[in-house]
């Protein structure tokens, strides 16, 4: 090994665990679309001070993350410095928040993966016009859409009629010549619309190459999440050859036929 290289593994830092969150149906209740469980909040500051790093890694615009989560963590210590070891990935891999050393978030985002504003016009008049009564046009989101589930919305409702939501957005991406380069990724309270390109594996591989930077190396990996798509964060992490465990807490249907390795 040359000596440039042993400083740099003598440099890093080795923790057991290092932690990956979904956001709803995970830190935030589903309907409720808030923190029910402080307990949970009161799990990750542990985690955050035994110096384990812990990520959101999310579908869910910046603003709603950091509301219901950062700013409740804020309020729960004095002990700022081990926010530093706390980030936030939003709108599945496109944007990214961190702490810096000061306390303040560091944000940064990629524009190259945006949805086209004139596909977004077309989906926001679509939901106003017949879906409003059980869903919304997300106006936060800046890098993809999202259409979902009013708060306080009937969950068996609103799969109902998500489906006649997907087979609308499918047949407007046919008909601009988009559906080779955007996609649509259905929920459990919501239906994205996004590039190929990004995703739950996508904000998996943002935590891997943050982690590099702060040069903190978990020796295992622990995911949460709820829905299908939810699975890429474990799945990009065991592509990197990195031990990892999945833990699902949505239905069993959801993951139905879906083979693990």
């Amino acid at each position: 090994m040359l000596e440039g290289e042993r400083r740099e593994v003598e440099t890093e830092k080795v923790v057991q665990r290092g932690w990956l969150f979904d956001v709803d149906g995970v830190l935030s209740h589903l309907v409720e679309k808030r923190n029910t469980e402080r307990e949970l909040l009161e799990r990750i500051l542990a985690m955050l001070e035994k110096g384990e790093p812990v990520a959101l890694n999310t579908g869910r615009q910046v603003d709603f993350a950091v509301e219901k989560v950062f700013k409740e963590l804020e309020a729960m210590t004095k002990d700022k410095s081990i926010f530093q070891n706390l980030l936030l990935v939003a709108e599945k891999g496109a944007i990214q928040i961190s702490y810096g050393s000061d306390g303040s978030y560091k944000e940064e985002i990629d524009n190259s993966i945006t949805v086209p504003q004139y596909l977004q016009n077309e989906i926001k008049e679509l939901v106003g016009r017949e879906f409003s009564e059980i869903m919304f046009f997300d106006t936060g989101k800046r890098t993809m859409v999202s259409v979902e589930m009013v708060d306080g919305g009937d969950l068996d409702e609103f799969k109902k009629r998500q489906a006649e939501l997907n087979s609308l957005l499918q047949e407007m991406l046919v008909k601009h010549g988009l559906d080779k380069d955007y996609k649509l990724d259905p929920t459990r309270i919501s239906t994205d619309v996004e590039n190929r390109h990004v995703g739950k594996h996508l904000g998996a591989k943002k935590v891997l190459d943050w982690l590099k930077k702060l040069r903190i190396k978990p020796q295992e990996f622990i995911t949460f999440g709820d829905s299908r798509s939810d699975l890429g964060m474990a799945e990009e992490i065991f592509r990197n050859g990195l031990k990892v465990e999945m833990v699902f807490v949505g239905g069993k249907e959801l993951i139905e036929g879906k083979e693990f390795d």
